[in-house]
């Protein structure tokens, strides 16, 4: 996904080992004929477990990864050329600032 400009997104860098997690598991999902489903939560705890994230830092890795795949599944599913929203809580600075620290 690219920025206004076309060139995509800067990251922060404390987000960056997240967006990596996020893109390692992407290829977890389901796909049905409605679309893509989301990553399930047995990828994003088997995945946890091999950095050996446990106890609350498993729960705060699980919302940092369903809002980026929120996001992710809101802009794919599009069907008319216009992101949808998919999550319950659309992602905002202040939210993206709540689960990424």
């Amino acid at each position: 996904m690219a920025g206004a400009s076309g060139a995509p997104p800067e990251v922060m860098p404390e987000a960056a080992d997240l967006l990596a997690a996020f893109w390692s598991l992407v290829w977890d999902r389901p796909i049905g004929f409605g679309g893509y489903g989301g990553i399930p939560f047995s990828a994003i705890a088997r995945y946890a477990a091999a950095l050996g994230v446990v106890g609350d830092e498993l729960w705060a890795f699980e919302r940092a990864i369903r809002a980026a795949d929120g996001e992710w599944l809101r802009w794919t599913n599009a069907k008319d050329g216009k992101p949808h929203n998919v999550a319950s809580r659309p992602m905002s600075p202040e939210l993206f600032d709540a689960v990424f620290g």
